[in-house]
């Protein structure tokens, strides 16, 4: 059986979903063991990266009228739908079209088209041949709304006319696919819920995985808790909670914590000089990008993630993977990944329930939490157990 899985970003962009395709190009002997023989066509084969116009975030350097253009574009892509629309697609939309035709120019006899993007998937039915036989296994790494990435990151295109634009292409998408997948059962009954239409029989769920490995355990003694926090700086995962509730802590509440934010964004300058502004700046680090993740987590106490929206998070498996702690909340898998006062506990994605956590902080045994955390990661979160389920899937199919 021949598998080509597409992707139209770079492995190695810091986001969960582009880990989650690097485990799976490194996963390719398992993939061969079970039957399956697959390919891989992502961003980094059409436009491979240098190192002297890209950011550690990943994104490409702009200069003179373009940078122009595109910060003005990026200013107001939340308020003003033309921008919104524009910056969506020379982010995502225009390398998705790319990939796809640069697949449909090769030579190929694949049997299963593997996707883990809704706008790759668009574009591939949109310019695929009428009388194509491939099937197409999707996989959406959200909490059940196949666009509910975008409606977060662009309010000002979830009504009117450019929600019928987005209702039309997730219609062409779900007319045309032979499985849908989700990285939790969560988000997978979210789905069916919604879409009571789509046949459930297309419907299936993988948890994500990864490799595992575990660095010594050391701690750096800032303060009596060091807490932190791995994901993109933007409005989804919720570290703008955690200043706001930094803000409103007793002065003996914040000097027992210390505070790292690992992970660039869009609002991680602004986060930055606002915690200035408050004075708080001692208790909390900004990291940036980082390519020694796993270390910085051994340094630290307890995991936090305060997200609004989630799939899956990588970020929380490789906390989990480091004997932490996890405090997040009840959204899209997450509650798969927490058992509440075992593993770690829930707390609401919001700044009360930031401070909440941390009014609260010295009633929990964290390090015994952390160890129940490490064996439910043993347990749950391997590489074999995800690449078997998606062999399973494409063994159905063909």
């Amino acid at each position: 059986m021949k598998v080509t899985l597409l992707f139209s970003k770079y492995i190695t962009d810091p986001t969960g979903a582009s880990a989650v395709m690097k485990y799976l190009i490194e996963g390719k002997s398992i993939f061969n063991s079970n039957g399956v023989s697959i390919s891989y066509l992502t961003r980094d084969d059409l436009y491979p990266k240098k190192k002297s116009n890209v950011y550690s975030s990943g994104k490409t350097r702009l200069y003179g009228l373009k940078a122009i253009v595109f910060n003005f574009i990026e200013r107001y892509s939340r308020t003003n739908s033309i921008c919104a629309i524009l910056h969506r697609y020379i982010r995502s939309g225009r390398a998705a079209k790319a990939i796809v035709k640069k697949y449909l120019s090769l030579p190929s006899n694949d049997d299963i088209l593997f996707l883990h993007e809704i706008e790759t998937c668009y574009y591939y039915l949109k310019y695929r041949k009428a009388n194509s036989n491939l099937k197409i296994v999707l996989v959406s790494h959200s909490s059940g709304d196949l666009y509910g990435t975008t409606k977060i990151d662009y309010p000002c295109l979830g009504k009117g006319l450019f929600k019928r634009y987005f209702d039309k292409r997730e219609s062409l998408v779900l007319s045309n696919i032979d499985k849908l997948g989700f990285v939790s059962e969560s988000s997978m009954n979210y789905f069916n819920n919604k879409y009571c239409d789509f046949p459930i029989e297309k419907l299936f769920f993988s948890l994500n995985g990864i490799p595992d490995i575990k660095v010594e355990k050391r701690t750096i003694k800032k303060a009596q808790y060091n807490i932190c926090c791995v994901a993109t700086v933007n409005e989804r995962k919720g570290q703008r909670f955690i200043i706001d509730a930094m803000i409103r802590l007793p002065k003996d509440i914040i000097n027992k914590i210390q505070v790292n934010i690992i992970g660039d964004g869009e609002i991680k300058e602004e986060l930055y000089c606002l915690c200035k502004e408050k004075g708080i700046d001692s208790n909390i680090t900004f990291w940036g990008s980082r390519n020694d993740v796993p270390q910085l987590l051994a340094e630290n106490d307890i995991f936090i993630l305060p997200s609004i929206d989630e799939g899956l998070p990588i970020s929380v498996m490789e906390a989990m993977r480091q004997a932490l702690p996890i405090v997040s909340t009840r959204v899209g898998g997450i509650p798969e990944m927490i058992e509440d006062g075992v593993t770690g506990i829930f707390i609401e994605p919001s700044p009360d329930g930031v401070k909440s956590f941390f009014l609260s902080i010295d009633k929990y045994d964290w390090a015994e939490m952390g160890k129940k955390s490490r064996l439910l990661f043993e347990n749950k979160f391997s590489i074999s157990k995800m690449v078997k389920i998606y062999s399973d899937i494409f063994h159905q199919l063909v």
